[in-house]
């Protein structure tokens, strides 16, 4: 699933529904704080509402960690 604003791609989420992995979840700088992984997050829900499966790198992503 893709999150545009005005026609421009601002972020972009991918999950595997079967093995329920969330794979990436990426939004442009200039978005982050803004409520876009918030909704990107809620439509992997969706996709794969059984839950979902992520690894995080705790000492490369504290935005990852504080999304969670």
């Amino acid at each position: 699933m893709t999150a545009e604003t005005g026609g421009t791609l601002v972020g972009f989420v991918t999950v595997d529904s079967k093995t329920m992995y969330l794979d990436q979840i990426v939004v442009a700088p200039e978005h982050w704080g803004s409520d876009i992984a918030l909704m990107l997050l809620d439509e992997a829900k969706r996709i794969s509402p059984q839950g979902l499966d992520l690894l995080v790198n705790k000492r490369q992503t504290p935005r990852a960690i504080r999304l969670l």
